[in-house]
């Protein structure tokens, strides 16, 4: 944990961060590819919320997997099993009352990122925690019907397995750009931790943070709370740097892409040129991942609105309800990751004197 408060400098910079190198478009068409592949299905057969969940599942795993960080096969693998049972859980969360529900996702969120900590794959944890909040905030018809949900998250996280494979066994379809920015390389592989401080401290709070956030908007009432963990999912950092430096661009990428998804939503209604659309914002979020996080954020914003308002559909009210949620799961963030900061001070500070 850093030891010095960062500054509105270091924030720019990592807001302004853009490597032409690291724009990968053969892997963002490769990707979005293999992501649209589910939902294109689930037009055909006219199942949308079987073709949603399945692309959700191949929309994580690819999430683990960076080609220039090449993931082992077997944290893809446990990926897709994780996912699957997380969201299977979540689900099953969602039909029992609060004082259940909220306490158990904070416990199921600080698993999964112990998890990714042993396997040294902070996406793997990330990931496992998103499905599990995406099921307790989607709606679900009954608890009975978890266990088929948590089937179409598996065969999409499988086929997601499948397209990360295709570099590994196509010569010239894995990136040979330079090295990715130690920025990317920072929030994708951690070091294995050595104290339990490292090992139980970073997920307890994060899952204490998410289940205050699940706490907050059922009182509130919010729609598509899961939005609210989301955002502290994301903006939450073993680093306090890191944190207000995600919690400001994530706030940032999402307000631009509630903008951009809100005429989508309230206008397009063909299903062809959703695709369409649905295909190139993948395209893009997958190529500039790593080029710059506000572009990122506002593609993948844009994705996750325009595809959960198919099967799910609510009010075009709902892209502000995306910044308002992220406003809150941003404040919860940052205020998680200031008291992280403080133990860390305090643990570090030396005996018998006073902090640095």
């Amino acid at each position: 944990m850093t030891g010095q408060l960062p500054s509105l400098r270091e924030v720019e910079s990592a807001a302004e961060h853009m490597e032409r190198e690291e724009v990968d478009l053969v892997g963002g068409i490769r990707a979005a590819l293999v992501l649209l592949l589910p939902l294109g299905l689930g037009f055909l057969l006219h199942d949308l919320a079987a073709g949603i969940l399945t692309t959700l599942g191949t929309l994580n795993l690819l999430l683990v997997d960076y080609p220039r960080l090449p993931t082992p096969k077997k944290v893809l693998a446990i990926s897709v099993l994780t996912n699957a049972a997380a969201f299977t859980f979540g689900a099953v969360l969602s039909a029992n009352p609060a004082e259940i529900a909220v306490p158990l996702v904070g416990v199921g969120v600080a698993l999964s990122y112990v998890l990714g900590s042993r396997l040294r794959n902070y996406m793997l944890g990330v990931t496992t925690a998103v499905l599990l909040s995406v099921g307790v905030g989607l709606p679900i018809p009954t608890a009975a019907a978890a266990p088929v949900q948590g089937l179409y998250v598996l065969l999409g996280g499988a086929w997601g397995l499948f397209g990360a494979m295709i570099p590994r066994w196509i010569p010239g379809l894995m990136a040979r750009s330079p090295p990715i920015s130690s920025l990317t390389r920072a929030s994708h592989v951690l070091p294995r931790p050595t104290t339990w401080a490292e090992e139980l401290v970073f997920p307890a709070t994060v899952g204490i943070a998410v289940a205050a956030g699940l706490w907050i908007s059922l009182r509130l009432e919010l729609v598509r709370d899961f939005w609210v963990m989301l955002t502290i999912l994301v903006a939450l950092r073993p680093d306090l740097t890191a944190t207000l430096e995600f919690s400001t661009m994530r706030v940032a990428g999402t307000v631009l892409g509630a903008a951009a998804a809100f005429p989508i939503t309230l206008f397009v209604t063909s299903a062809g040129v959703l695709l369409v659309i649905l295909t190139a914002v993948a395209a893009l979020m997958y190529a500039l991942r790593t080029f710059n996080y506000v572009v990122y954020a506002t593609a993948i914003t844009i994705f996750v609105i325009v595809l959960l308002n198919i099967s799910y559909p609510g009010s075009p009210g709902l892209a502000v309800v995306r910044v308002i949620d992220t406003g809150i799961g941003g404040a919860i963030g940052l205020a998680a990751g200031t008291l992280l900061w403080l133990f860390y001070q305090r643990r570090d500070a030396p005996r018998g004197g006073a902090a640095g």
